[in-house]
This record gives C-alpha cells, sequence and structure tokens, in this order.
C-alpha cells in the first residue's frame, strides 16, 4: 500500500449513514468521512432549519469530517437549503448534490438524482446556486455515464468520455471543488439500486483519465467496486492522481 495520505469516505445509504452509524464510525475511523443520507430539499421544506435540526442532531459529534448531501432539481430551494445548512453546521466538510443516485422513491430518477447529468447546464446552475449561498465547499457525487434503460447499456467510448469532461467541466466552473465518480454507469429505469450497482461494468480509467485531464484543477475521488479492504489497496497502489476514495457497502 502506498504511503502517501489519502482521504476515505464512507458513502452515503439510505437507512444506514444516520447519526448512530456515524457515531460508531467515529469511534472506528474518526479520519474517516462520513456522508448522511441524502435529505431531499422538497422534504425538508417549509422548516428547512428546523427539519435539519431534527435529521442532523448529534452530527456535532463528527466534527469537520461530515458531508450533508441534497437532493433536489430546484435551483432557489437548494441554494436556500445550503445556506441554512452552513449557518446551522459551520463545520461542514462539503455540502454535496446528488446527481449520481438512479432511482429516488417519492421524487423520481425523472426529476434529480442520476437524471441530472443529462443536463448539464441545469446541473451547473444548481451548483451555482449553491456555491453563492454558502463560503464552504460543493462537491458533486455522480456517474461516469449514464442511459436510460438496461437495453442501452454498451461499453463507454470516446463520445461518452467527452461528455463526462462536459459535464465535470460545467460544474466545476460553477464552483464544485471536488467530484466523486462512481466508476460505473446509471441507468435510470428497468433496473433496481442493487443491480445498479452490479450490472453496469466498471471502468475505473475514465475516472483515473479524469483525473489526469484535470490535473488537481478539480478533487477527483473514485467510487464504486472497493468492496474490501484489499479492494483498497489495489487502488491505492495505481492511485495515480485520485486525491480520495470511497466505499459504502463493505463498511457496514
Amino acid at each position: 500500500m502506498s504511503d502517501c495520505c489519502f482521504e476515505f469516505h464512507v458513502a452515503p445509504l439510505q437507512g444506514y449513514t444516520h447519526q448512530p452509524f456515524r457515531t460508531l464510525t467515529n469511534l472506528l475511523a474518526p479520519s474517516a468521512i462520513k456522508w448522511t443520507e441524502m435529505e431531499k430539499v422538497a422534504d425538508l421544506q417549509p422548516m428547512v432549519a428546523a427539519s435539519l435540526r431534527k435529521r442532523l442532531e448529534g452530527s456535532e459529534d463528527d466534527g469537520n469530517n461530515l458531508v450533508l448531501q441534497l437532493g433536489s432539481n430546484n435551483a432557489k430551494d437548494l441554494g436556500q437549503c445550503a445556506g441554512i445548512a452552513a449557518e446551522l453546521y459551520p463545520n461542514l466538510h462539503e455540502i454535496n448534490l446528488n446527481c449520481g443516485c438512479p432511482s429516488i422513491s417519492s421524487g423520481g430518477a425523472t426529476g434529480y438524482g442520476a437524471s441530472l447529468m443529462k443536463d448539464p447546464d441545469l446541473t451547473a446552475g444548481l451548483v451555482a446556486s449553491m456555491r453563492s449561498s454558502t463560503n464552504g465547499d460543493i462537491s458533486v457525487k455522480t456517474r461516469i455515464a449514464v442511459f436510460d434503460n438496461p437495453e442501452d447499456l454498451r461499453p463507454l467510448d470516446d463520445r461518452d468520455y467527452r461528455y463526462l469532461v462536459n459535464y465535470v467541466s460545467s460544474i466545476s466552473e460553477a464552483g464544485a471543488a471536488h467530484v466523486i465518480l462512481h466508476a460505473r454507469p446509471a441507468v435510470l429505469s428497468g433496473l433496481s439500486p442493487v443491480n445498479n450497482r452490479i450490472v453496469p461494468q466498471l471502468d475505473y480509467e475514465f475516472v483515473h483519465q479524469i483525473a489526469r485531464d484535470f490535473d488537481g484543477r478539480v478533487k477527483i475521488t473514485l467510487n464504486g467496486g472497493l468492496n474490501s479492504l484489499a479492494a483498497l489497496d489495489a487502488a491505492r497502489n495505481n492511485q495515480g492522481q485520485i486525491s480520495s476514495y470511497m466505499s459504502g457497502r463493505f463498511c457496514i
């Protein structure tokens, strides 16, 4: 394993990465970056501050190692929520926009999550609204590509890579300092969330190439397929310009 320093992120998991779990993680791995469950901005309204206090009760124990993940496609609401969160919790490590979840219940993949990958301009507008509302860091968690249905899946090519470069450029220029790339495409319909983590093929080279091409202008975290300490060790031995790593399921 490489001796260089690196960040490790415990991925946001619905039903798992709540405060009791994060408290346990703080005891076992105090330096790890912990993530909240995704908070749908619409569910936090109209009393955003009270809703955040309820959901993040006890998060002071996370210090500056907590990332708040938000889900929305409404720039005004998202910016307001990010601003309130930053004011209530000034030590947040980052506030993150979810652009990678392929299936969001009671919100619809057609509205936000990974479907935002189909609209770089909208995504950039969402990031810009968050950026203008807080002095803290803004990040985006997304996939390396997006397809509508399982039948559309195919090996990724230069067209897909150019699209990803444009997407990362758009959100970086809008104010995102950090992009977390799940190294699989997302399928918006026809695959369960579980199968969206299995059926689309991993392509770590896409993530490494993005890290090389952006050359430190934006932090790149590699996510996907790191399901053991051995897999993490192997990834770190080929770290290149990857700044950090994320895993979820094997941490629980």
